[in-house]
């Protein structure tokens, strides 16, 4: 586990940066279903500062997972490439109900 330029280091579903700070993520970096639960931030550190600080962290991560095509989540279940997956989506109406002397 060697740091990167900024400071991070990742081990499966974990980042840890020099000053403490550990990132927990779960779900599939390359999609919508992507968590991360931070832990053990700086103490005096402004807003910005940990949100510059959390995107470092899950840029480090998504890094270290860009040439793996699958990979085990956290949760044990096999994910797959982004390209893989294909979402239908289906719209219905629902039909309009009138009463008498409603119009």
């Amino acid at each position: 586990m060697k740091p990167d330029e900024e400071g991070w280091s990742v081990d499966g579903p974990r980042a840890c940066h020099g000053n403490g700070t550990i990132i927990e993520f779960a779900g599939d970096p390359a999609s919508n279903d992507f968590q991360m639960t931070p832990a053990k931030l700086p103490e005096g550190i402004d807003a910005l500062g940990i949100a510059r600080l959390l995107r470092q962290g899950a840029d480090a991560y998504r890094r270290h997972f860009a040439g793996q095509q699958d990979y085990e989540s956290p949760a044990g279940q096999q994910t797959e490439p982004k390209d893989a997956r294909t979402v239908k989506v289906t719209v219905k109406r629902k039909r309009a109900i009138s009463r008498p002397g409603q119009g």
